[in-house]
């Protein structure tokens, strides 16, 4: 494409609706009122930022590796109650618990490398999020424990003692499955000799076996925690993120409630022609609003005392 080709291309709103199914894919276009290169920057850095914090944050993967634990625990359990697991269902729970005990380390790490690479360390944002870690540490066993049971399954492999499956049959008759996964005090500590002296008390107190599904309840519900705090310190950038891609996606009205914002990117000359070739789509990110408005009352409800 010429220069003068190039300096002539706009930036549109505009919606467009996918008719599927079809082949091949049938796109109708509305092509709305022109935007200048300052909000289309606007908007990515205003989505950037609520990818950063939401959709695509750090704590978002320790979400889907806190599931994945539960999932990989629950398939054993149903697979228990029929017949004995495989030896690939139990290699699946440890595996996750790793995978979990791995996501909480970069939630704290990459988490404070964001935060600090967007405000500064000596930001508020920054300091909220430490602050909010160094109070788990301080008050979660769950949480200092797994942070630290990471270096323990770097060194020693799998931390999970035992994987148990057990029957009963309930006062009133009827069959009773149960199944969880083991942690020993006693194996952790005999096997390791560098924790940290806090959960080394912990589990000198403890002597003995207990639940890894208990402790990642806990544990999520610690990060949850820090993690509602670290939306909260940036709340005004937050709710400012989404007033500017509401106001970019309400210069365009549509009829058809099926359509999806969108910027155009096309040359200026032929479309006053009637005409819209070459062209570039990208989504206006309202989806994201939801997700920020559900998020940020979930932050307030668990911020409450």
């Amino acid at each position: 494409m010429s220069n003068e080709s190039g300096n002539d291309l706009k930036w549109y709103v505009g919606s467009v609706v996918v008719e599927a199914p079809a082949s091949p894919v049938h796109w109708t276009l509305e092509v709305g009122e022109e935007v200048s290169e300052a909000d289309y920057a606007s908007h990515r850095a205003s989505a950037g930022l609520l990818d950063e914090v939401l959709t695509n944050s750090a704590f978002a993967r320790f979400q889907e590796a806190y599931f994945a634990f539960k999932e990989a625990v629950a398939k054993a359990s149903e697979v228990s109650a029929d017949k004995r697991p495989t030896v690939e269902t139990y290699t699946a729970i440890r595996r996750t618990f790793d995978d979990l005990l791995t996501a909480l380390r970069r939630f704290d790490d990459r988490t404070s490398h964001a935060l600090s690479s967007r405000y500064g360390k000596d930001s508020a944002e920054f300091k909220n999020f430490k602050q909010a870690l160094s109070l788990e540490f301080k008050t979660s066993f769950a949480y200092r424990f797994c942070y630290h049971l990471r270096n323990y399954s770097d060194h020693r492999g799998s931390s999970i003692s035992n994987i148990r499956q057990s029957s009963s049959i309930t006062p009133g008759g009827t069959p009773s499955q149960e199944f969880n996964v083991i942690l020993d005090a006693r194996t952790l500590l005999n096997n390791y000799d560098k924790w940290h002296s806090q959960v080394r008390k912990d589990l000198i107190q403890i002597d003995g076996e207990f639940s890894a599904l208990s402790v990642a309840e806990e544990l999520y519900q610690a990060c949850g925690r820090a993690h509602c705090k670290n939306l909260l310190s940036q709340e005004a950038g937050i709710t400012e993120a989404c007033a500017k891609i509401r106001s970019i996606a309400d210069r365009h009205r549509t009829q058809n409630e099926n359509a999806s914002p969108i910027f155009i990117r096309t040359n200026a000359r032929d479309l006053a022609n009637g005409k819209l070739e070459p062209f570039n789509v990208s989504p206006i990110r309202i989806e994201l609003l939801d997700v920020v408005t559900a998020a940020l009352r979930e932050a307030h409800q668990v911020a409450q005392p």
